[in-house]
Protein backbone atom coordinates (compact mmCIF):
# COMPACT_ATOMS: atom_id res chain seq x y z
CA UNK A 1 0.00 0.00 0.00
CA UNK A 2 1.27 3.43 -1.08
CA UNK A 3 2.30 5.80 2.00
CA UNK A 4 -0.31 8.20 2.75
CA UNK A 5 0.22 11.95 2.00
CA UNK A 6 -0.80 12.18 5.17
CA UNK A 7 2.26 11.39 6.36
CA UNK A 8 3.89 14.09 4.72
CA UNK A 9 1.24 16.84 5.51
CA UNK A 10 0.63 16.06 9.16
CA UNK A 11 3.00 13.79 10.78
CA UNK A 12 6.97 14.37 10.63
CA UNK A 13 7.93 15.99 13.38
CA UNK A 14 4.07 17.08 14.76
CA UNK A 15 4.04 14.58 17.80
CA UNK A 16 5.52 17.18 20.48
CA UNK A 17 4.12 20.22 18.60
CA UNK A 18 0.64 18.97 18.75
CA UNK A 19 0.51 17.67 22.53
CA UNK A 20 -1.84 18.86 24.24
CA UNK A 21 -3.85 20.41 21.05
CA UNK A 22 -7.15 19.74 19.21
CA UNK A 23 -5.80 18.22 16.46
CA UNK A 24 -4.06 15.71 18.24
CA UNK A 25 -7.36 15.26 20.41
CA UNK A 26 -9.21 14.59 17.15
CA UNK A 27 -6.42 12.91 15.28
CA UNK A 28 -7.31 9.42 17.11
CA UNK A 29 -4.87 6.51 17.70
CA UNK A 30 -3.63 5.91 14.26
CA UNK A 31 -2.65 8.03 11.10
CA UNK A 32 -3.37 6.16 8.37
CA UNK A 33 -6.01 3.42 9.93
CA UNK A 34 -8.88 5.34 12.11
CA UNK A 35 -10.68 3.32 14.40
CA UNK A 36 -14.31 2.44 13.09
CA UNK A 37 -16.38 5.42 14.59
CA UNK A 38 -20.21 3.88 15.02
CA UNK A 39 -20.57 6.32 17.99
CA UNK A 40 -24.04 7.45 16.24
CA UNK A 41 -26.48 10.18 17.71
CA UNK A 42 -22.84 12.20 18.74
CA UNK A 43 -21.38 15.01 17.36
CA UNK A 44 -17.91 16.87 18.38
CA UNK A 45 -16.96 20.01 18.56
CA UNK A 46 -14.01 21.12 16.16
CA UNK A 47 -12.36 24.46 16.73
CA UNK A 48 -15.82 26.86 15.35
CA UNK A 49 -17.73 23.87 13.93
CA UNK A 50 -19.87 20.83 15.46
CA UNK A 51 -18.65 18.23 13.39
CA UNK A 52 -20.11 14.92 12.14
CA UNK A 53 -18.87 11.79 10.78
CA UNK A 54 -21.78 10.61 8.17
CA UNK A 55 -19.78 6.81 7.93
CA UNK A 56 -17.43 7.09 10.85
CA UNK A 57 -14.15 6.45 9.06
CA UNK A 58 -13.88 9.78 8.04
CA UNK A 59 -10.88 12.06 9.62
CA UNK A 60 -10.23 15.95 9.67
CA UNK A 61 -7.50 18.68 11.08
CA UNK A 62 -6.38 22.06 11.05
CA UNK A 63 -3.10 22.24 9.17
CA UNK A 64 -1.91 25.53 6.89
CA UNK A 65 -2.14 26.19 3.71
CA UNK A 66 0.99 23.88 2.90
CA UNK A 67 -1.29 21.08 4.69
CA UNK A 68 1.11 21.46 7.47
CA UNK A 69 0.49 21.43 11.33
CA UNK A 70 3.48 23.53 12.60
CA UNK A 71 2.51 26.79 14.47
CA UNK A 72 1.13 29.72 12.02
CA UNK A 73 -2.18 30.85 10.61
CA UNK A 74 -3.95 27.53 10.14
CA UNK A 75 -6.65 28.35 8.29
CA UNK A 76 -7.65 25.12 6.84
CA UNK A 77 -9.17 21.67 6.88
CA UNK A 78 -7.27 18.42 6.03
CA UNK A 79 -9.86 15.98 5.56
CA UNK A 80 -9.08 12.27 4.99
CA UNK A 81 -11.23 8.93 4.82
CA UNK A 82 -10.09 5.32 4.98
CA UNK A 83 -10.33 3.33 1.60
CA UNK A 84 -12.16 0.35 3.03
CA UNK A 85 -15.44 2.65 3.12
CA UNK A 86 -17.56 3.73 -0.49
CA UNK A 87 -18.64 6.83 0.61
CA UNK A 88 -17.71 9.16 3.00
CA UNK A 89 -18.62 12.40 4.06
CA UNK A 90 -17.58 15.42 6.89
CA UNK A 91 -19.90 17.87 7.91
CA UNK A 92 -18.91 20.77 9.67
CA UNK A 93 -21.47 23.34 10.82
CA UNK A 94 -20.81 26.76 11.71
CA UNK A 95 -21.12 27.25 16.17
CA UNK A 96 -22.19 30.57 15.32
CA UNK A 97 -25.38 31.32 13.03
CA UNK A 98 -24.06 34.83 12.40
CA UNK A 99 -20.72 33.45 10.92
CA UNK A 100 -20.17 31.76 7.51
CA UNK A 101 -16.62 30.63 5.94
CA UNK A 102 -15.42 31.43 2.19
CA UNK A 103 -14.29 27.81 0.67
CA UNK A 104 -10.73 27.25 -1.23
CA UNK A 105 -9.91 24.87 -2.82
CA UNK A 106 -6.34 23.72 -2.66
CA UNK A 107 -4.90 20.30 -2.81
CA UNK A 108 -6.54 16.60 -3.73
CA UNK A 109 -5.53 13.24 -3.81
CA UNK A 110 -8.55 11.46 -4.56
CA UNK A 111 -7.88 7.58 -5.20
CA UNK A 112 -10.71 6.50 -7.05
CA UNK A 113 -10.06 3.58 -9.67
CA UNK A 114 -12.74 6.00 -11.97
CA UNK A 115 -13.89 9.44 -12.52
CA UNK A 116 -15.84 9.76 -9.38
CA UNK A 117 -17.00 12.78 -8.12
CA UNK A 118 -15.40 14.75 -4.55
CA UNK A 119 -18.18 17.28 -4.00
CA UNK A 120 -17.67 20.26 -1.80
CA UNK A 121 -20.73 21.49 -0.82
CA UNK A 122 -21.63 25.36 1.04
CA UNK A 123 -25.02 25.71 2.08
CA UNK A 124 -27.84 26.45 4.96
CA UNK A 125 -30.18 24.82 6.75
CA UNK A 126 -32.07 25.56 10.15
CA UNK A 127 -30.13 25.31 13.04
CA UNK A 128 -32.94 23.22 14.72
CA UNK A 129 -31.52 19.68 13.14
CA UNK A 130 -28.33 18.55 13.01
CA UNK A 131 -26.02 15.74 11.00
CA UNK A 132 -24.31 13.26 13.38
CA UNK A 133 -21.93 10.65 13.39
CA UNK A 134 -22.60 7.77 11.23
CA UNK A 135 -25.80 9.12 9.99
CA UNK A 136 -24.65 8.69 6.33
CA UNK A 137 -25.65 12.36 5.37
CA UNK A 138 -25.27 15.41 3.94
CA UNK A 139 -26.25 18.48 2.54
CA UNK A 140 -26.86 16.73 -0.94
CA UNK A 141 -28.27 13.88 0.61
CA UNK A 142 -30.99 12.94 3.24
CA UNK A 143 -30.73 15.58 5.44
CA UNK A 144 -33.53 16.04 7.76
CA UNK A 145 -34.19 19.64 7.09
CA UNK A 146 -34.79 21.68 3.90
CA UNK A 147 -31.41 23.47 2.87
CA UNK A 148 -30.17 25.76 0.29
CA UNK A 149 -26.38 24.71 -1.32
CA UNK A 150 -23.47 25.50 -3.36
CA UNK A 151 -23.06 22.49 -4.91
CA UNK A 152 -19.45 21.86 -6.36
CA UNK A 153 -18.26 18.33 -7.91
CA UNK A 154 -14.64 17.85 -8.77
CA UNK A 155 -13.26 14.45 -10.67
CA UNK A 156 -10.44 13.47 -12.70
CA UNK A 157 -10.28 11.16 -15.77
CA UNK A 158 -10.41 7.46 -15.40
CA UNK A 159 -6.86 6.62 -14.49
CA UNK A 160 -5.14 9.46 -14.27
CA UNK A 161 -2.90 10.42 -11.85
CA UNK A 162 -4.10 11.91 -8.31
CA UNK A 163 -1.40 13.64 -7.13
CA UNK A 164 -1.31 15.59 -10.27
CA UNK A 165 -3.00 18.63 -9.38
CA UNK A 166 -3.90 19.02 -13.63
CA UNK A 167 -5.96 16.42 -13.43
CA UNK A 168 -8.78 17.93 -11.64
CA UNK A 169 -11.75 19.49 -13.04
CA UNK A 170 -15.33 20.35 -12.17
CA UNK A 171 -18.12 17.70 -12.93
CA UNK A 172 -19.60 18.44 -17.03
CA UNK A 173 -23.29 17.54 -17.19
CA UNK A 174 -23.78 14.43 -17.43
CA UNK A 175 -22.68 12.96 -14.11
CA UNK A 176 -23.69 16.54 -11.59
CA UNK A 177 -22.34 19.84 -12.36
CA UNK A 178 -21.70 22.90 -10.38
CA UNK A 179 -25.11 24.82 -9.64
CA UNK A 180 -26.92 26.19 -6.89
CA UNK A 181 -29.56 23.66 -5.70
CA UNK A 182 -32.44 23.04 -2.88
CA UNK A 183 -33.58 20.47 -1.28
CA UNK A 184 -36.89 19.51 0.68
CA UNK A 185 -36.08 17.65 3.97
CA UNK A 186 -34.67 13.77 3.33
CA UNK A 187 -34.08 14.53 -0.46
CA UNK A 188 -31.17 13.65 -2.47
CA UNK A 189 -29.57 15.15 -5.40
CA UNK A 190 -29.95 12.65 -8.29
CA UNK A 191 -27.73 11.99 -11.69
CA UNK A 192 -31.20 12.56 -13.69
CA UNK A 193 -31.18 16.40 -12.70
CA UNK A 194 -28.36 16.74 -14.62
CA UNK A 195 -28.42 14.83 -17.69
CA UNK A 196 -31.06 17.32 -19.43
CA UNK A 197 -27.82 19.84 -20.48
CA UNK A 198 -27.96 23.42 -20.60
CA UNK A 199 -31.19 25.14 -19.59
CA UNK A 200 -33.14 21.74 -19.34
CA UNK A 201 -32.05 20.79 -15.85
CA UNK A 202 -34.41 19.88 -13.11
CA UNK A 203 -36.52 22.07 -10.79
CA UNK A 204 -34.51 21.95 -7.51
CA UNK A 205 -31.62 23.93 -9.59
CA UNK A 206 -32.00 27.55 -9.14
CA UNK A 207 -29.15 28.47 -11.39
CA UNK A 208 -26.29 26.18 -13.36
CA UNK A 209 -23.23 27.68 -13.22
CA UNK A 210 -21.53 24.98 -15.25
CA UNK A 211 -21.19 27.84 -18.41
CA UNK A 212 -19.46 29.92 -15.92
CA UNK A 213 -17.14 26.79 -14.24
CA UNK A 214 -17.13 23.93 -16.31
CA UNK A 215 -16.03 22.96 -19.88
CA UNK A 216 -13.60 25.34 -21.76
CA UNK A 217 -14.07 27.80 -18.78
CA UNK A 218 -13.19 25.29 -15.97
CA UNK A 219 -11.64 26.63 -12.95
CA UNK A 220 -9.05 24.36 -12.70
CA UNK A 221 -9.90 23.68 -8.93
CA UNK A 222 -6.56 22.05 -7.59
CA UNK A 223 -4.42 24.69 -9.73
CA UNK A 224 -5.95 28.02 -9.85
CA UNK A 225 -7.08 27.30 -6.73
CA UNK A 226 -10.82 28.82 -6.86
CA UNK A 227 -12.26 30.80 -4.11
CA UNK A 228 -16.47 29.91 -3.28
CA UNK A 229 -18.67 32.07 -0.83
CA UNK A 230 -22.38 31.43 -0.41
CA UNK A 231 -24.85 33.69 1.35
CA UNK A 232 -28.85 33.23 1.97
CA UNK A 233 -30.84 35.82 3.12
CA UNK A 234 -34.76 36.34 3.63
CA UNK A 235 -37.66 35.52 1.27
CA UNK A 236 -35.90 33.81 -1.27
CA UNK A 237 -32.94 35.45 -1.81
CA UNK A 238 -29.48 33.97 -1.98
CA UNK A 239 -25.76 35.16 -3.27
CA UNK A 240 -22.68 32.79 -4.83
CA UNK A 241 -19.44 34.17 -5.26
CA UNK A 242 -16.25 33.19 -7.23
CA UNK A 243 -12.78 34.31 -7.48
CA UNK A 244 -11.62 32.23 -10.54
CA UNK A 245 -7.79 32.18 -9.32
CA UNK A 246 -7.50 32.58 -5.45
CA UNK A 247 -3.73 32.49 -5.71
CA UNK A 248 -3.24 35.76 -4.83
CA UNK A 249 -6.59 35.86 -3.32
CA UNK A 250 -9.28 38.49 -4.34
CA UNK A 251 -6.44 40.33 -6.29
CA UNK A 252 -6.43 40.86 -10.16
CA UNK A 253 -9.03 38.59 -11.90
CA UNK A 254 -12.54 40.46 -13.52
CA UNK A 255 -12.86 42.97 -10.69
CA UNK A 256 -9.97 43.59 -8.85
CA UNK A 257 -10.34 43.25 -5.33
CA UNK A 258 -13.96 41.69 -4.76
CA UNK A 259 -14.93 38.12 -6.80
CA UNK A 260 -14.70 38.06 -10.58
CA UNK A 261 -18.61 36.14 -10.61
CA UNK A 262 -21.03 36.98 -8.78
CA UNK A 263 -24.99 35.67 -8.98
CA UNK A 264 -28.10 36.08 -6.87
CA UNK A 265 -31.42 34.54 -7.54
CA UNK A 266 -32.11 37.60 -9.88
CA UNK A 267 -29.45 37.00 -11.87
CA UNK A 268 -30.07 35.47 -16.12
CA UNK A 269 -31.82 32.00 -15.52
CA UNK A 270 -32.03 31.84 -11.30
CA UNK A 271 -34.78 31.55 -9.58
CA UNK A 272 -35.07 32.48 -5.58
CA UNK A 273 -35.00 29.38 -3.28
CA UNK A 274 -38.36 28.10 -1.65
CA UNK A 275 -37.48 25.65 0.88
CA UNK A 276 -38.11 26.95 4.38
CA UNK A 277 -34.36 27.32 6.54
CA UNK A 278 -35.96 28.35 9.82
CA UNK A 279 -36.14 31.43 11.72
CA UNK A 280 -32.41 30.77 12.78
CA UNK A 281 -30.08 28.69 9.96
CA UNK A 282 -26.35 28.26 9.81
CA UNK A 283 -23.72 27.24 7.58
CA UNK A 284 -22.63 24.11 7.08
CA UNK A 285 -19.74 22.77 4.83
CA UNK A 286 -19.84 19.19 3.61
CA UNK A 287 -16.61 17.59 2.22
CA UNK A 288 -17.33 14.37 0.32
CA UNK A 289 -15.17 11.69 -0.31
CA UNK A 290 -15.85 9.94 -3.57
CA UNK A 291 -15.23 5.79 -3.81
CA UNK A 292 -11.70 5.06 -3.53
CA UNK A 293 -9.37 2.23 -3.09
CA UNK A 294 -7.37 0.83 0.27
CA UNK A 295 -5.39 3.94 -0.04
CA UNK A 296 -6.75 6.84 1.78
CA UNK A 297 -8.54 10.00 0.24
CA UNK A 298 -7.53 13.33 0.86
CA UNK A 299 -8.85 17.08 0.19
CA UNK A 300 -7.23 20.12 1.44
CA UNK A 301 -9.37 22.90 1.81
CA UNK A 302 -8.89 26.46 3.14
CA UNK A 303 -11.33 28.06 5.03
CA UNK A 304 -11.87 31.43 5.80
CA UNK A 305 -14.18 33.40 8.14
CA UNK A 306 -16.90 36.37 7.53
CA UNK A 307 -19.79 37.88 8.75
CA UNK A 308 -23.16 37.01 7.22
CA UNK A 309 -24.60 40.65 8.07
CA UNK A 310 -21.47 42.56 6.84
CA UNK A 311 -19.32 40.11 5.10
CA UNK A 312 -16.68 40.88 6.38
CA UNK A 313 -13.73 38.96 7.06
CA UNK A 314 -13.28 37.47 10.80
CA UNK A 315 -9.92 36.33 12.43
CA UNK A 316 -8.96 33.02 12.12
CA UNK A 317 -11.40 30.40 13.69
CA UNK A 318 -10.78 28.99 17.29
CA UNK A 319 -8.57 25.59 16.59
CA UNK A 320 -8.28 24.90 20.21
CA UNK A 321 -11.63 23.99 21.26
CA UNK A 322 -12.53 20.20 20.96
CA UNK A 323 -15.12 18.12 22.78
CA UNK A 324 -15.91 14.79 21.66
CA UNK A 325 -18.90 12.10 21.75
CA UNK A 326 -21.70 14.25 23.00
CA UNK A 327 -25.50 14.13 22.27
CA UNK A 328 -27.56 16.97 21.74
CA UNK A 329 -28.19 18.73 25.26
CA UNK A 330 -24.66 18.08 26.03
CA UNK A 331 -23.17 19.73 22.97
CA UNK A 332 -25.53 22.97 23.47
CA UNK A 333 -24.12 23.00 26.96
CA UNK A 334 -20.59 23.10 25.65
CA UNK A 335 -21.18 25.00 23.03
CA UNK A 336 -22.57 27.93 25.75
CA UNK A 337 -19.41 27.55 27.91
CA UNK A 338 -17.51 27.90 24.74
CA UNK A 339 -19.30 31.00 24.12
CA UNK A 340 -19.48 31.93 27.48
CA UNK A 341 -15.13 31.76 27.81
CA UNK A 342 -14.88 33.63 24.46
CA UNK A 343 -16.93 36.42 25.39
CA UNK A 344 -15.36 36.79 28.89
CA UNK A 345 -11.58 36.44 26.88
CA UNK A 346 -12.80 39.18 24.75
Amino acid sequence: MKQSIYRRWILPGAAAALAGAAVAALAGPSATRPAADWRRGRLDIFGDFIWARAVGRERAVFADSRGGSGPGDRRCVYSTVDGRQRIKRNNLTSIRPDVAYTVQTRDFRLRSPKCFNAKIMLGYMTTAWRFTHGDGKDLAHWAGADRVVLFVPIRHADGADPTNQQNYFISPYAAQTVCVVEFKAGEAIQYDWFRGGPGKLNGHVLLDLAPFCADENDLKPCVNRPLFRFEVFDKGRWRASIERDGRDGLAGGKVDGDFDLVFTEASAGAKPYSVDLGRRNAFTLTIYHPSSDETPSEMLLEVVPFDRRTGQLLPAFDRRAAAKDLRGADLDAAIRTLTAQKEKAG
